[in-house]
């Protein structure tokens, strides 16, 4: 079996986590786009929930987003979002709803250690946890 991975370009990771900072103790979420398995660039997309266990894309921004994204000839390669509490809800209870299968899924739990990066990838058998690197 073939290992996916993702590169993070380190600048659009570091504003995602600043995102996720900004937004506790509420969820975060947004979009990374780049090309085939490079995220360069990191899209907020606000939470019409403002809730601490769940977050929902609002619909209008995530049309636009989506649109200027193709616009820069490129493709949403990741969905991401915080989980800043712990809840009864798993990580594979969420991003089992997630619409964006082709795309990998970044998770972010704030706790000890304050931030903690988990990615996923969509499988035949479901989500299965990943690895990814940073780069300049």
């Amino acid at each position: 079996m073939m290992l996916s991975s993702l590169v993070f370009v380190s600048s659009a990771l570091y504003e995602f986590e600043q995102h996720v900072v900004s937004q506790y103790p509420n969820e975060a979420c947004g979009f990374f786009s780049g090309r085939a398995d490079k995220a360069d660039m990191y899209w907020p997309i606000e939470n019409i929930l403002s809730d601490s266990e769940r977050f929902v894309m609002d619909g209008a921004s995530v049309v636009r987003t989506t649109f200027a994204i193709l616009g820069r000839g490129e493709e949403i390669v990741a969905a991401a979002h915080s989980q800043p509490l712990t809840t009864s809800i798993s990580n594979e209870d969420i991003i089992g709803h997630q619409y964006y299968q082709h795309a990998y899924m970044l998770i972010a739990t704030m706790g000890n250690p304050p931030l903690c990066l988990q990615l996923y990838k969509h499988h035949s058998e479901g989500y299965k946890l990943t690895f990814f690197t940073v780069s300049n």
